[in-house]
């Protein structure tokens, strides 16, 4: 008998959730039995599911966020694409369509829905819908809201919001915020200015004493950060060296002998003491229900939904709703920047998925390539353009072309050349005419065409006009 296609087809979004593919993996032996189907049956459904379903299904839209729009869709587009009578959508493909969201609705609901959505009817997916409303990540305003509670003053002296910013826009889980100390956030030797964390040892349990390694076997990791995070840590660090006398010592009698054997994550204003990873989760909840308005009711139920999803589903690695909430949002920002797949599973600490790839083959220009799509990330600020004025000759070299604004004298006929051989080649763009030459060489290559359409500076405006809206309140 034919089986489900494990080997070739992924049970899992990119950002590590499971998808229609994974919820017919996890419950069709369950929806197959109340079908009533013989062993005959069984294989024309897996067949069905192989050849018609599978290879029109969206790999990266969470099984959680379908409704009755998405199944509705999924079914008109099936039986448009394949031409399926009537008759057999009703009789077959209806029930294979809508059997896995509603077994995965079932495995939801039994022990908690009354409290955390009222009471039910007996419609399965209007309930499911009502309670896959609770929130599972930030909105853009809660996210502006959180940039300017957890990063807006180095000096903050409640280190534990420090770890919290960590973990709110690197996808650091809480033990991993916490074992990082100010000297593992480096700066890319070939590329000055564009720094990563090197995630290498984590607190053990709610304790602040540290080992080597983590949740996963990809835990150890470099992780590229985007330039909001590393100025305010840099920020931080020159802030915290100048309030410590060195070498210093914390409680337990441990000797630091420079500023970056600190912690980043530090308990108060005590500098020298490390957080722990329950520190980060009770400062989470508090700062979760308190700062961006997420409701003890609502947390509550996104926890029992996080372990529920933890027993279906090996890709959630992370129970605690804070870290949960975070890691995913940061993914989300990763998967629309551009990151690759096996970029994000890297980025994040999960397993990676290729065998044939180690985490030592992710080099400096890989986390350079990643450096420079978090540039678009639309929680950095905004860069000031750089003007140069063309009355005199004049040769510069700039990480971001677009970043730069020419004057250029009027009455005065000009050439402007761009060169790029390579798409993997900088951009040099020289302007001649007036009175001299500029050439301005960026660092970063041209994209390759791509049928893709780049979103991330509409996100960007949109994140703007939410940002405007909260400094004129």
């Amino acid at each position: 008998m034919k089986i489900l296609n494990y080997a070739c087809l992924p049970r899992e979004t990119r950002s590590g959730e499971m998808n229609f593919i994974g919820a017919v993996m996890a419950f069709f032996d369950e929806f197959a039995s109340d079908l009533i189907c013989d062993e005959h049956t069984k294989g024309l459904y897996i067949s069905n599911y192989n050849e018609t379903i599978f290879p029109i299904v969206d790999l990266d839209l969470p099984i959680a966020e379908y409704n009755r729009d998405v199944l509705n869709e999924l079914e008109a587009r099936l039986q448009r694409e394949n031409k399926i009578a009537d008759i057999t959508m009703r009789s077959r493909y209806h029930h294979l369509i809508f059997a896995p969201y509603k077994s995965y609705i079932e495995w939801l609901l039994p022990e908690w829905h009354r409290k955390a959505i009222g009471a039910v009817g007996d419609d399965l997916i209007s309930a499911g819908e009502r309670l896959l409303k609770i929130p599972r990540t930030l909105t853009p305003k809660q996210e502006l809201i959180a940039c300017l509670r957890l990063l807006g003053d180095p000096k903050t002296s409640d280190g534990v919001r420090v770890g919290l910013a960590e973990m709110f826009l690197a996808t650091l889980r809480n033990s991993e915020a916490c074992g990082l100390n100010f000297g593992d956030m480096k700066e890319l030797t070939e590329h000055p200015g564009r720094y990563y964390l090197e995630v290498y040892e984590t607190t053990i349990g709610n304790r602040n004493k540290t080992q080597s390694g983590g949740k996963t076997g990809n835990a150890p990791r470099r992780v590229p950060i985007p330039r909001v995070l590393s100025d305010f840590i840099k920020a931080r660090e020159e802030f915290v060296s100048s309030q410590v006398s060195f070498p210093c010592q914390d409680k337990r009698g441990r000797k630091f002998n420079s500023i970056k054997d600190l912690p980043i994550a530090c308990r108060g204003a005590d500098y020298a003491e490390r957080c722990g990873a329950g520190d980060l989760t009770e400062a989470g909840k508090r700062f979760l229900c308190e700062e961006l308005r997420f409701s003890e009711e609502k947390l509550t139920a996104l926890s029992e939904i996080i372990a529920v999803f933890a027993d279906v589903s090996e890709a959630i690695e992370d129970r605690e709703p804070t870290t949960y909430i975070f890691r995913r949002n940061a993914g989300t920002h990763l998967f629309q920047l551009g990151f690759t797949s096996l970029q994000i599973y890297a980025y994040m600490g999960h397993d990676l998925r290729d065998e044939l790839i180690e985490r030592s083959d992710l080099d400096d220009e890989i986390l350079y390539e990643m450096s420079c799509l978090l540039d678009n990330h639309p929680l950095n600020p905004k860069r000031e353009r750089e003007v140069i004025n063309m009355t005199k000759e004049r040769s510069v070299s700039r990480e971001n072309v677009t970043d730069l604004e020419l004057i250029l004298p009027a009455g005065k006929k000009y050439q402007i050349f761009v060169k790029n051989r390579e798409t993997n080649d900088a951009v040099e763009v020289t302007i001649e005419g007036g009175s001299g030459t500029a050439v301005i060489t960026t660092t970063n290559a041209l994209e390759p065409p791509s049928a893709e359409i780049n979103i991330t500076k509409a996100i960007r405006r949109y994140y703007e006009k939410i940002e405007s809206e909260l400094k004129g309140k």
